[in-house]
């Protein structure tokens, strides 16, 4: 999740990771780790890209030290098959990159990235007794879905593709 629930004022998500009863889903919240959430239903800060002036663009202390990721790891259960084993879905939530502008930094965007990557790699064994890495499915948004969300996409891909270049 690359947004705050508020930012200027507006809600940009849903608040979806609350205990509760979902129609068929029971979702309930395992462990909670990290950065402090931040409120925003009065409209302080984030200005985004247009603000009055460049203080108003930045995270408060990104790249300080400070972690800007929430993790929770939430347990889901279908109701309707009380028979199947329940889910264990983890859930980032990043908070130090601005609506409408970038973060101050790189390097909380890059430890957010290799979190990602840990969590989607799965150690299994093949057909023929051989360790390998599987990858774990991801669902990733922002606000809109289109501005956080595709940056983020492009830059692990081209980290990817380097990342292989220098390997062959």
């Amino acid at each position: 999740m690359l947004t705050k629930q508020f930012e200027g004022g507006t809600e940009k998500c849903g608040k979806y990771w609350v205990d509760g009863q979902y129609g068929p889903f029971r979702l309930s919240c395992i462990r909670r780790e990290g950065s402090k959430e931040e409120e925003d239903p009065g409209g302080a800060g984030g200005g985004g890209f247009f603000a009055e002036n460049a203080d108003d663009r930045k995270s408060p202390s990104v790249d300080d030290g400070h972690n800007h990721t929430i993790r929770r790891v939430f347990e889901i259960v279908n109701t309707d098959f009380p028979e199947q084993k329940p889910r264990t879905v983890t859930q980032l939530q990043y908070l130090g990159w601005p609506d409408m502008d970038v973060p101050a930094s790189p390097k909380s965007l890059l430890k957010l990235m290799m979190e990602v990557d840990v969590l989607t790699q799965v150690e299994e064994t093949d057909e023929t007794g051989k360790r390998v890495l599987t990858p774990k499915p991801i669902l990733m948004h922002c606000s809109a879905g289109v501005g956080r969300t595709g940056a983020f996409i492009i830059i692990d891909a081209v980290l990817d593709a380097m990342r292989n270049e220098i390997r062959s």
